[in-house]
């Protein structure tokens, strides 16, 4: 799931972050805020095939913040 926030910056303008959150068995509830697309859709591709191998990751969300 993918959905789109931003965060003023003190000159008036916008940038768009990329928060990715999951929950994983070595570490709980983690969280991730990038500022490169590419970067965000690398760790969050990499959650997905964590939980599809059944390590308990759990929880794996993608937000513009």
């Amino acid at each position: 799931m993918i959905e789109q926030f931003f965060s003023p910056e003190a000159h008036g303008s916008w940038t768009m972050i990329y928060r990715i959150t999951a929950t994983t068995p070595e570490d709980g509830k983690i969280c991730y805020e990038v500022l490169d697309e590419r970067e965000a859709r690398k760790v969050h591709s990499q959650l997905p095939d964590r939980q599809l191998m059944g390590d308990d990751t759990t929880g794996i969300t993608v937000r513009h913040v």
